[in-house]
C-alpha cells in the first residue's frame, strides 16, 4: 500500500515538474513578445492602437495572475509534501487560477473572433455561430472552474465547447487568407516566389499553436469521457491522461497570449493578411528581405523590378 502511495506520489511530483516548466518557458516567452508589442503599438500608433494596447494588457494581466496563482499552489503543496505542514490546496487559489486561464482563453477567442470578422469583410453572419459558441463555452468554463472534482462529461463538454470554436475561427480565417493569397500569387506571378513566409504568415495569424493545444485538451477529455463515463474524477489522479490535461490548463493562458500578441504585432505593422491589398504588401515585405539576402539576383536593380514594385504599391487602381 505504501508503495503505490510513493509511486501516486512520485507521478504527481513528475507531473508538476513538467506542467510548471511549460507554464514558465511559455510565459518567459510570451512576457517578452509583450514587451515587443507594447513598443511597436506605442510607436506605430495605428487606427484603433487604444484598444489593442488594452486588450493585450488584460490578457497579460491575467496571464500574469494565472502563473503567479499556479506558483503559490505549488509551493504549498511542495511544502505540504517535503514537511506535511500546512494544506496540500487552498481551493480558492487553484479556483482563481483556472478563471484566469478561462478568462484568457476568452480574450484570445475574442481577439480570433475580430480578426475573422475583418478578414472576411465585416460580415456580422460569418461569425454568428462563432459568437454563439464563443459565450456559451467560456460561461459554461467559469461556471466550472470552481469545481475540485470534474465529471469526465463536464470536461469534455468545455473541450468541445472552446476547442471546436476555437477550431472553427481557425478554419475560417485559413479558408478566406488562403484564397486572397491564391488570388494575389495569380497577380504576382513569378514574383511571388516567398511562399514559406506567407505560410508562416497565416499560420500565425490563424491562432493554429492556439488551436492545437486545445485538440490536445480535447482528445484528452474526450478519452476520459469514453472511459469513465459521468464519474468524477479528481485533478491528482495518478492517470497520465489527467496530467496531460493539467499540464495543458497550465499552458493555455501563456499560449494564449503569444497567439494573440503574434496577431496584434502583425497588424500593428502592417503585414497583416487582411484582403488583396495587405497581402500583396505582406508578400513584398518578403521579397525585399530576400532581395537583400541575396543583392546579385539578376533583376532585383533592374528598371523592370523597381517598375512592377511601384505599380504594385497603388493597388486600390485595380
Amino acid at each position: 500500500m505504501d508503495q503505490i502511495l510513493l509511486l501516486d506520489l512520485s507521478a504527481d511530483i513528475i507531473a508538476l515538474k513538467a506542467s510548471t516548466i511549460v507554464q514558465f518557458m511559455l510565459y518567459g516567452v510570451y512576457a517578452v513578445l509583450f514587451g515587443i508589442c507594447t513598443y511597436i503599438l506605442l510607436n506605430k500608433k495605428r487606427e484603433c492602437y487604444q484598444y489593442h494596447i488594452s486588450a493585450i494588457t488584460f490578457l497579460f494581466l491575467l496571464t500574469s495572475a494565472n502563473v503567479a496563482l499556479s506558483t503559490a499552489s505549488d509551493i504549498l503543496y511542495w511544502r505540504y509534501v517535503l514537511s506535511k505542514q500546512g494544506r496540500a490546496r487552498i481551493p480558492i487559489i487553484d479556483d482563481t487560477a483556472n478563471e484566469c486561464a478561462i478568462l484568457s482563453s476568452a480574450v484570445a477567442d475574442g481577439i480570433l473572433l475580430w480578426r475573422c470578422y475583418v478578414v472576411w469583410g465585416k460580415q456580422w453572419k460569418i461569425i454568428a455561430l462563432p459568437f454563439v459558441a464563443f459565450l456559451g463555452g467560456h460561461v459554461f468554463g467559469l461556471a466550472i472552474a470552481y469545481d475540485y472534482l470534474i465529471s469526465p462529461l463536464k470536461l469534455t463538454l468545455l473541450a468541445i465547447f472552446i476547442g471546436v470554436n476555437s477550431l472553427l475561427l481557425t478554419i475560417l480565417l485559413a479558408s478566406r487568407i488562403f484564397k486572397i493569397s491564391h488570388e494575389v500569387m495569380k497577380y504576382l506571378g513569378p514574383k511571388a516566389r516567398n511562399m514559406y513566409s506567407l505560410l508562416l504568415a497565416a499560420t500565425l495569424e490563424c491562432g493554429l499553436l492556439y488551436t492545437l493545444l486545445l485538440s490536445i485538451f480535447l482528445s484528452l477529455a474526450a478519452s476520459l469521457m469514453q472511459q469513465g463515463g459521468i464519474l468524477f474524477i479528481n485533478l491528482n489522479t495518478a492517470d497520465a491522461r489527467i496530467k496531460g490535461i493539467a499540464i495543458c490548463i497550465r499552458a493555455l493562458a501563456p499560449v494564449a497570449g503569444i497567439n494573440s500578441t503574434l496577431i496584434i504585432v502583425r497588424v500593428a505593422l502592417g503585414i497583416s493578411l487582411n484582403d488583396f491589398e495587405s497581402t500583396v504588401t505582406s508578400m513584398r515585405a518578403g521579397t525585399a528581405i530576400d532581395q537583400l539576402d541575396h543583392p546579385m539576383s539578376p533583376d532585383s536593380s533592374s528598371s523592370e523590378y523597381r517598375g512592377s514594385l511601384g505599380n504594385d504599391v497603388d493597388l486600390r487602381s485595380i
